[in-house]
């Protein structure tokens, strides 16, 4: 018996060290945690911006010193979590201020966030800042990994963070030019993951998330009710990722801008597309890759941005 207890002991002994050293290893090496930011979101913020990676890399307010700007944009963000931000931070949007609404071309179409294949590792990061009421299908032992051994979080996803961030860091990622020589590839690469991957019915036909789309209605009167002005906007792209996309789903831009249209003439609120703006589409000093901008390039469109939508 005393023996048995010893080698389970030394078991989890062993066990629990390889867990202490890996949840190590990864806060050492995985990326700038971007969900810091949230722990000390502003009050009166008079811009903002929400959406996914294309809002994150897009937008850089570096240059705008006279306001108060946020970014609640996250990698792969859908509107349905941009809303629960904006109900969560929303007494921190100033009266009269703008926020951004960026509308990627994934944003609108597929299946359940939920049922997607990398949900679990990207909705734990949600547990570091937003309560259990905004966290789609809350548990407690993610909430409990998340707090304390942020790495068990992350599932299959691990070991690739650990080989991204091997070869590069985050500040190389945000300051680096695209790579022209794999540039077609990655465009082809990024369209597919956009349009195809989760984003089509058993027979083919796309579909329409209405989750999402409600979401976006949903998000317009929050901030109208607040006296905030939700603007539409969907970032530059370079021509090689909007040529790939027009091959890899003939007919997509017509659904996407179909269901635009809905929404503008619905509501009213501004659109302003930026996808295939000749001041961007075939300048690769301002990308990292084919459908995000870097930071020299987020900051001209920024500027651009707020030049060409914020009434006088």
């Amino acid at each position: 018996m005393k023996k048995f207890l010893t080698t389970l002991f030394l078991y989890f002994l062993i066990v629990g060290s390889i867990t202490v050293a890996i949840n190590g290893a990864y806060l050492m090496v995985a990326e700038d945690d971007v969900t810091e930011r949230f722990l000390n979101v502003p009050d009166q913020i008079q811009i903002s911006t929400f959406g996914s990676s294309h809002g994150e890399c897009g937008f850089d307010y570096e240059d705008v010193t006279d306001k108060i700007c946020f970014n609640f944009s996250l990698t792969a963000q859908f509107p349905s979590y941009d809303y629960r931000l904006m109900r969560y931070y929303g007494d921190k949007l100033a009266a009269g201020g703008t926020a951004y609404l960026v509308v990627s071309y994934f944003s609108l179409f597929g299946i359940d966030e939920t049922k997607t294949e990398t949900f679990a590792s990207k909705n734990a990061r949600y547990y570091s800042f937003l309560p259990p009421e905004y966290i789609k299908e809350y548990d407690w032992k993610t909430s409990l990994f998340a707090k304390y051994f942020p790495s068990m979080t992350q599932g299959e996803d691990l070991l690739l963070i650990f080989m991204q961030r091997s070869a590069t860091t985050e500040t190389d990622n945000r300051d680096r030019t695209v790579n022209t020589e794999t540039l077609e590839h990655d465009a082809h690469d990024r369209s597919r993951a956009h349009l195809i991957v989760e984003k089509l019915d058993n027979s083919g036909a796309r579909i329409r998330n209405q989750e999402e789309i409600t979401s976006l209605y949903e998000m317009i009167s929050f901030c109208r009710e607040r006296d905030v002005e939700p603007v539409l906007v969907t970032t530059p792209f370079l021509a090689e990722y909007s040529d790939a996309v027009m091959e890899t789903a003939p007919g997509f831009l017509e659904e996407f801008h179909d269901i635009i249209r809905e929404i503008t003439t619905t509501t009213g609120v501004r659109y302003y597309d930026y996808s295939a703006d000749s001041r961007f589409i075939h300048d690769y000093s301002l990308f990292m890759n084919s459908d995000h901008l870097n930071r020299t390039g987020a900051r001209k469109f920024t500027n651009l941005l707020l030049q060409e939508t914020l009434q006088s």
